[in-house]
């Protein structure tokens, strides 16, 4: 199998399960979110990711280096640069990890 086949699957696997957590009254935590994020990104699920987006939002989450970077790595991928940027200049701490998920979008 194709190694680019085997991580879609991977991503499908990792957002069904991420509904599937929802309906059963889950909230996901700083992690789940990291993860369902990068599977956004793999599929360019541009709606699921702005949901999260909003999510972190609502939740008044921080938005730290993992998941900022995560923010920023779906959105690139997803090819709206503008919320890659927007949330890049929104974080008040910027690392290595930032600035690597910012250059690479």
């Amino acid at each position: 199998m194709h190694a680019r086949c085997g991580e879609m699957r991977f991503a499908r696997k990792a957002i069904g399960l991420f509904m599937e957590m929802g309906e059963e009254g889950f909230e996901p935590d700083e992690m789940t979110l990291v993860s369902v994020l990068g599977a956004c990104g793999d599929l360019g699920d541009l709606g699921l990711g702005r949901w999260v987006d909003w999510f972190v939002v609502d939740k008044k989450m921080e938005v730290n280096s993992y998941v900022g970077s995560a923010l920023i790595d779906m959105y690139g991928k997803c090819g709206d640069l503008i919320s890659a940027r927007r949330v890049f200049d929104s974080m008040p701490n910027k690392d290595v990890v930032t600035w690597n998920a910012f250059i690479t979008g």
